[in-house]
C-alpha cells in the first residue's frame, strides 16, 4: 500500500481481493431470498376448516375432525384424529379458482354403524368431481372396508364437488368419513361455497285459449257403484262439453262438464 497526504489508496491487486468477497455475499443473499420466496407461496388447508355450513347431506350435519355421530372417525379398525364426519348423501362444493395444487384424504364407512342392523349393509361411494369432470370415484365402499387413499391433481380447476352417494335405490344411511382431507395450495386460499341454485322450470304446459282436456279420457267404476267425473280442462271460457256412447245411466252437463 502507498501513501498520499490525508488518503489511503489500494492498489489494484487489493482492490480485486475485496471485490470477491463482495460478490459472493451477493449471489448467496440473493439466493437465500429467492429460495424464502418460492416457499412462502405453498400453503394446505384442512377441509374441517372450510365452512361446513355451506355442505348439503341427507341426515344431520358435517362434523369436523368426529364422525357423524361426533365420535372419534374410524375406518376399518383404524383411527383417524382429522377429516369430515358426512351422512350419505353428501354434496360440499370449493371454489378454487386454479390457485390449488392438490387434493388428498381417505376415505371410507365410519365403523360406528357396524353394529346397526338397519344401516350396516348399505353402501356408498366417494367421488371428486372437478369442473364438471369426475376426477375420482372410490367405487362402492362398505363399513369394515379398509381405507381408499385418494390424491388429485388440482392445478387448474376453478371448482371442486366432493360427493358422497349412497349405494342402492332408496339408500340414504351410510355414515362416510373424509379422513385427513387437505387442499394445498399456492395463492388464494380456497373457500366453500353455497352449491348453485338451479333456475325453476314450469313444466306443465302454459294454457291456451283453445279448450284443451287435460284428464284421463278413460274412467271406470265396479258395476253397481256410483260415478261423479269432471273433465278437467283449460282455456276461455264459457265452453261446452259434449260427449259420445255414455253408458245407460250416466248424463254430461253441458255447462260444467261434469
Amino acid at each position: 500500500m502507498s501513501w498520499t497526504t490525508g488518503r489511503a489508496i489500494a492498489t489494484p491487486a487489493m482492490q480485486g481481493q475485496f471485490r470477491k468477497p463482495l460478490r459472493k455475499s451477493v449471489f448467496l443473499s440473493l439466493f437465500c431470498l429467492s429460495t424464502l420466496a418460492g416457499t412462502a407461496r405453498a400453503d394446505s388447508v384442512a377441509l374441517s376448516k372450510l365452512d361446513l355450513g355451506k355442505a348439503t347431506q341427507g341426515w344431520g350435519h358435517p362434523q369436523a375432525d368426529r364422525s357423524v355421530d361426533r365420535h372419534t372417525m374410524s375406518i376399518g379398525g383404524k383411527s383417524f384424529a382429522t377429516g369430515v364426519g358426512a351422512h350419505a348423501r353428501f354434496g360440499m362444493h370449493i371454489q378454487l379458482d386454479g390457485q390449488a395444487t392438490e387434493f388428498t384424504a381417505t376415505v371410507g364407512v365410519d365403523d360406528e354403524i357396524k353394529n346397526d342392523p338397519n344401516v350396516r349393509d348399505h353402501p356408498l361411494e366417494f367421488q371428486v368431481i372437478c369442473d364438471d369432470k369426475v376426477a375420482y370415484r372410490s367405487g362402492m365402499m362398505h363399513v369394515g372396508d379398509a381405507a381408499n387413499p385418494v390424491r388429485v391433481d388440482l392445478k387448474g380447476v376453478h371448482t371442486m364437488i366432493l360427493v358422497v352417494r349412497p349405494g342402492g335405490q332408496g339408500v340414504t344411511s351410510s355414515h362416510a368419513n373424509w379422513a385427513e382431507a387437505m387442499i394445498a395450495f399456492a395463492g388464494a386460499a380456497p373457500v366453500a361455497i353455497s352449491p348453485p341454485v338451479e333456475a325453476a322450470e314450469v313444466l306443465t304446459p302454459k294454457p291456451v285459449p283453445a279448450p284443451r282436456i287435460n284428464c284421463a279420457r278413460a274412467v271406470g267404476v265396479r258395476p253397481g257403484h256410483p260415478l261423479l267425473f269432471l273433465v278437467a280442462t283449460t282455456g276461455d271460457r264459457p265452453m261446452q262439453f259434449a260427449a259420445d256412447n255414455l253408458p245407460e245411466g250416466l248424463a254430461l252437463d253441458a255447462a260444467s262438464g261434469r
